[in-house]
């Protein structure tokens, strides 16, 4: 009886929208395996660096350090969609928009130069 009443207590606490945040991480994930190739990156030899998989940080927000890959489209068609889709959503993004680098708005503002 304790394990069901502890099972319940956590059960009503829990995050109400945990299932639309996995199904977004799922969709944004099968839209990025569509759409690109993912392969590691080349040292100057040409070589491919290894991502060391078990590189991650320690404590309480755990997950992978960062590494370097590349992130090619799989074909011309889907480049094209990428673009296009990513040149349409500029209203929705631009409302995320704040406090960028100043790398990150340059590479807005030519991003978006041949919209307007």
């Amino acid at each position: 009886m304790v394990a069901v009443r502890s099972l319940n207590w956590t059960l009503q606490r829990s995050c109400p929208g945990i299932h639309l945040a996995q199904n977004s991480i799922n969709i944004n994930i099968m839209n990025l395996v569509w759409a690109f190739d993912f392969t590691a990156e080349l040292d100057d030899a040409g070589n491919p660096i290894e991502v060391d998989t078990f590189a991650c940080h320690t404590g309480v927000a755990t997950g992978p350090l960062p590494f370097r890959c590349r992130l090619t489209p799989r074909t011309p068609e889907k480049a094209e969609i990428i673009s296009r889709e990513f040149l349409e959503a500029g209203d929705i993004f631009a409302k995320f928009e704040f406090a960028l680098s100043t790398e990150d708005k340059e590479y807005v503002s030519q991003s978006r130069a041949h919209i307007h």
